[in-house]
């Protein structure tokens, strides 16, 4: 009876330990089964991987000439940027030069006019030569003074186009590494290489152009005096003509720095 008992014990203990051991196995099973998809790595999974770095490193042998080429527009920009302030105080250092020039030629054009025999002057040696002398020299200083500034903006100028030039040179012997696809592609925070190279382009033309104006400007009316009184005027017209450009390359230059 006993041995019949003892028996019917270890059969539920076997019974028992085995529903315990389905129900473990059961557990692991669903928790395989309810784990995230990224988790699971099956078979051959990282050999993908490896092969798509792989594959992504031999493509990406474009992109360090795309990358510095980037790096040299904007270092472009950068360089550019002090230029253009320059240029504008330069301008700004010219305009009392300018206005004093155009009182002295309308004060020496009055003075030849003018006999002194006939007024109370006359009793004055030589008055009208030495007031003549004098206001030439005078002119003549101011106007050295502006031929100097003339020479800063011609400076400034050779500057800008070097800066362009050595971006231009660089991008030349890139093009083939980059491609065209890159060379258009932009974004909403990041202009193209061909909109940066168009906005140097631009940049350039601007000081060539305001350059080449301002020393015409100088050199035609050196010999008028009519034309000496009217260059403060001659001077500001040159800027109005050219303010909607003026602004183009500020606009461009915030741009750079704010990107």
């Amino acid at each position: 009876m006993h041995v019949c008992q003892n028996l019917r014990v270890r059969a539920n203990l076997i019974t028992n330990v085995c529903l315990i051991a389905a129900i473990i196995d059961l557990q692991a099973i669903l928790a395989l089964v309810s784990t995230p998809s990224e988790v699971i790595w099956p078979l051959g999974c990282h050999d993908m991987t490896h092969q798509n770095a792989r594959i992504n490193a031999s493509g990406m042998s474009e992109k360090p000439a795309f990358v510095s080429v980037q790096q040299s527009l904007r270092k472009s920009f950068d360089a550019i940027e002090p230029l253009h302030e320059e240029w504008n105080n330069t301008l700004l250092e010219c305009n009392p030069h300018l206005t004093s020039l155009s009182n002295l030629a309308e004060q020496l054009q009055a003075c030849q006019r003018v006999l002194f025999k006939k007024t109370p002057l006359s009793s004055f040696i030589n008055l009208q030569e030495h007031l003549r002398f004098k206001l030439q020299a005078a002119m003549e200083f101011n106007l050295e003074i502006l031929n100097q500034k003339l020479s800063t903006l011609q400076r400034i100028r050779d500057s800008v186009s070097q800066v362009v030039g050595s971006v231009l040179y660089m991008y030349e012997t890139s093009i083939e590494k980059i491609g065209l696809e890159a060379i258009l592609e932009r974004s909403s925070l990041c202009p193209s290489i061909a909109d940066m190279l168009e906005w140097l382009q631009d940049i350039e033309k601007h000081y060539r152009n305001q350059y080449l104006q301002r020393k015409l400007l100088l050199q035609v009316c050196g010999g008028h005096l009519s034309d000496i009184q009217a260059l403060p005027q001659s001077w500001a017209k040159l800027r109005d003509a050219a303010s909607s450009k003026q602004q183009h390359v500020e606009d461009i230059l915030m741009d750079s720095t704010m990107g």
